[in-house]
C-alpha cells in the first residue's frame, strides 16, 4: 500500500471513529453523503501535506545550489551538483541560482565622499619656471580632498595633456605616483611657444581601489548570448558566462567552450543550450542584451557605490585658481633657432621599430602629434606607408593573421587601402564573411609572386590558439597580430589573463614548430575609450583597460613579442577619445605596425 493511501485510510478511520461514538442510527443516504464529505476533507488534508513536503524539497534543492539570496554565497564544488536533465527555461533559472548567485562579491564599506580626491581643490604647476626646446617638462600634481586637506597616499588615476593653442602640437604625459599624495607628469617639449596644460582627475584612489578589489575580481557576473544554428532546427539562443573553476559542471544542456590549452586555459564560456541543439551548433557569442547582460550586473555591483562614478569624481578637469594652466617653451639658447628633438635630451634610447624590447620603461610618453602625423619616441624609423610599391615590397612573403575586435577590423580596413583597394568601406564592422563557416576569415591575396596574405579571423567558432595550431605554410613568414581589449573590460581579470596566456602559448608552439624566424607576434595594447552611459563608466573603465595592458606585458614574454602601445597616441589625438578613433588616427597606428614588420 502506498504512503499516500495509508494517510488517507488513517484520516478516514479517525473520522469513522468519531462518527461511531456520536451517532449510531442514521439513514443510509445520509451515511453516503457523510462519507463523501469526509473523503473530500481527507483529500484536502493530503494535498496540503504534500504541498508543504514538496515545498520543503524545493527549498532544500535551492539551498544546495547556493540560492541563499545573498551576495556572499561561497562557490560550491562542482562535484556536489549531480547531472541534471533540465529544459532551457529551467536551465536559465539554474544560471541565475547557481552561477550568478554563487559569485562571491566582496563587500565594501561606504566611503566618505568628502575624503575623496577632488578636482576642485587639487592643484598642479610646472616644477621649473623656464623650459627650452628638447627639455623634458615635469608637471607636479598635489591631490587634495573635498575639504581642502592634502592627501597623504597615492593611487589616483590621472590624464595629463599639453597642447599648443592651435592644437598643432599635442602630447600626453607619463605619470609617476610618489605614493604621498603628489604626482609627476613628464612630456617632451619639441617646439618653442606657448603650451596649454590639461590635468584631468580620471578617478580618485578609492574608486581605483574598488575597481581593483571588487569589480575586476567579480567572476561570472556578466552574460553573453550564444547563437546556435542547426539545419533541421533553425536558430536558437542560450546564455553564457565566463567563469573559472566550473569547467566540470555536467549537464546535457550545458556547453563548455575553451576549457583547455587551445582555448582559455583555466577559464571557459559556460553556456546554456536550447532544446534540439548540440554544442557543436554554436555560431557566435555576443553581448546578451544591453540591460540584462551588462547594465543590470553593473547596477548590482555598484549598489550603494554609485557616487564613486558621479561627475564630481569622473574625468573632471582640475580647476583650482592656484594651478598654472599655461607655460612657455623657449628656443634653444645656444642656437637662437627653432629646434626639433634633441636626442641627447631624450631619456629613452630610440631604436629601430621591432628591435630590442618595445616595453616602455622611460619617463617619456610614447610620442606626440605634430599636425596629422604621429612622432614616435620609441622607434627611430617610423615613417608613412602611403606608397603602394613600398607596402608590397615590405609585405612580400608574409602572411598576416589578425585576431581581435572591431579595432582590429579598423586596422584591417586600412591595410586593405594601403594595398590598393579603393573600395574599402569606412566601417569597423563586417570584417567576417559568414557566421556559418567553421573558420571565419576575410582574405586579401596579393599576386602570387608576393605571397602576402591577410586573414581577419573573427573567432565566433574557434579560439585563437586552435587557429594558430593549424598554421603550417612552409613558404611564408607569419605575423600574428593581437588586438583584444575593447570588449574585454567586463571580464574577470584572471580569466582575461588566462586567455592572453593561452594565446601566448599558442604563439610559442608556432615558433617551436616553424622556427623563431618565421613567426612574429605583434600585440596592440589597450586604449582609453568613451563611456556614453553611467554604467559604461564601470564596464568600459579606462583604469581597467590600463591594467589589461599590464597583463599583456606580463604574459607575452619569451616569444620576442612586439607590443605596440597606442594609449598616448589615442589620448592626445583630439579632445575626446573613442573606442573607434577617426581613420587618420588609425592610419598612423597602422604605419607604426608596418614599421615594426619592416624596420629597415
Amino acid at each position: 500500500m502506498s504512503s499516500s493511501q495509508t494517510i488517507v485510510n488513517i484520516v478516514l478511520s479517525k473520522f469513522s471513529l468519531v462518527q461511531s461514538k456520536t451517532v449510531r442510527n442514521r439513514r443510509s443516504g445520509f451515511s453516503w453523503l457523510r462519507k463523501c464529505v469526509i473523503t473530500a476533507l481527507a483529500t484536502l488534508v493530503l494535498f496540503v501535506f504534500m504541498w508543504v513536503f514538496s515545498a520543503s524539497k524545493r527549498i532544500s534543492f535551492a539551498i544546495i545550489l547556493g540560492a541563499k539570496g545573498s551576495r556572499y554565497v561561497e562557490q560550491h564544488t562542482t562535484q556536489s551538483v549531480h547531472p541534471l536533465n533540465l529544459k532551457s527555461n529551467e536551465l536559465d533559472h539554474l544560471f541565475d541560482v547557481y552561477i550568478h548567485n554563487s559569485t562571491k562579491i566582496k563587500e565594501y564599506s561606504n566611503f566618505n565622499a568628502s575624503l575623496l580626491t577632488s578636482a576642485a581643490t587639487s592643484i598642479f604647476y610646472p616644477v621649473r619656471q623656464q623650459y627650452e626646446v628638447g627639455d623634458t617638462v615635469e608637471i607636479r600634481i598635489y591631490a587634495y580632498d573635498g575639504m581642502g586637506r592634502p592627501q597623504t597616499v597615492g593611487g589616483d588615476f590621472w590624464f595629463v595633456k599639453a597642447t599648443s593653442p592651435n592644437k598643432h602640437f599635442r602630447t600626453a604625459a607619463r605619470l609617476v605616483d610618489h605614493q604621498n599624495g603628489s604626482y609627476s607628469a613628464y612630456f617632451l617639449a619639441p617646439l618653442a611657444g606657448r603650451l596649454d596644460l590639461h590635468v584631468i582627475l580620471g578617478y580618485p584612489s578609492d574608486t581605483v581601489r574598488w575597481l581593483s578589489e571588487v569589480y575586476m575580481k567579480a567572476d561570472g557576473c556578466f552574460t553573453w548570448a550564444a547563437r546556435y544554428n542547426r539545419f533541421d532546427v533553425g536558430d536558437g539562443q542560450g546564455r553564457c558566462v565566463v567563469k573559472r573553476g566550473l569547467n566540470h559542471l555536467m549537464n546535457k544542456n550545458i556547453c563548455i567552450y575553451g576549457a583547455n590549452e587551445t582555448g582559455m586555459g583555466q577559464s571557459a564560456f559556460i553556456c546554456t543550450m536550447p532544446d534540439g541543439f548540440i554544442c557543436d551548433d554554436i555560431r557566435s557569442i555576443v553581448s546578451y542584451g544591453q540591460f540584462a547582460g551588462i547594465e543590470q550586473p553593473v547596477n548590482r555591483l555598484i549598489e550603494g557605490k554609485k557616487y564613486l562614478f558621479n561627475n564630481t569624481f569622473y574625468k573632471t578637469q582640475l580647476r583650482s585658481p592656484q594651478s598654472v594652466y599655461h607655460m612657455d617653451i623657449t628656443e634653444k639658447s645656444s642656437t637662437g633657432m627653432l629646434s626639433v628633438i634633441y636626442d641627447y635630451k631624450i631619456e629613452r634610447p630610440r631604436v629601430l621599430c621591432g628591435d630590442g624590447d618595445s616595453r616602455n620603461s622611460s619617463l617619456l610618453p610614447e610620442g606626440y602629434w605634430l599636425g596629422p602625423k604621429w612622432q614616435s619616441l620609441v622607434c627611430s624609423n617610423t615613417h608613412s606607408w602611403d606608397d603602394l610599391d613600398n607596402v608590397k615590397k615590405c609585405l612580400a612573403g608574409h602572411k598576416i593573421i589578425m585576431f581581435g575586435d572591431s579595432i582590429a577590423c579598423q586596422w584591417f580596413r586600412v591595410l586593405e587601402r594601403k594595398l590598393g583597394n579603393k573600395d574599402v568601406p569606412n566601417s569597423y564592422y563586417y570584417c567576417t564573411e559568414d557566421e556559418t563557416h567553421t573558420v571565419i576569415y576575410k582574405r586579401h591575396v596579393l599576386s602570387a609572386a608576393l605571397t602576402a596574405t591577410f586573414n581577419f579571423a573573427g573567432l565566433e567558432r574557434m579560439f585563437e590558439p586552435e587557429y594558430m595550431d593549424m598554421l603550417n605554410d612552409p613558404d611564408v613568414k607569419y605575423v600574428i597580430f593581437i588586438s583584444m581589449s575593447a570588449h574585454y573590460a567586463s571580464w574577470n581579470m584572471d580569466s582575461y589573463r588566462d586567455r592572453m596566456r593561452a594565446i601566448r602559448n599558442g604563439i610559442a608552439r608556432m615558433r617551436a614548430r616553424l622556427g623563431d624566424d618565421r613567426v612574429m607576434a605583434v600585440i596592440k595594447k589597450s586604449q582609453p575609450r568613451e563611456q556614453p552611459t553611467f554604467e559604461a563608466r564601470v564596464h568600459s573603465n579606462d583604469y581597467v583597460f590600463r591594467q589589461m595592458s599590464r597583463i599583456m606585458e606580463e604574459e607575452f614574454v619569451g616569444i620576442n613579442a612586439k607590443l605596440i602601445d597606442t594609449w598616448d597616441l589615442v589620448t592626445s589625438y583630439q579632445e575626446q577619445v573613442a573606442v573607434h578613433m577617426p581613420w587618420p588616427c588609425i592610419n598612423e597606428e597602422v604605419d607604426l605596425f608596418l614599421s615594426y614588420i619592416c624596420p629597415s
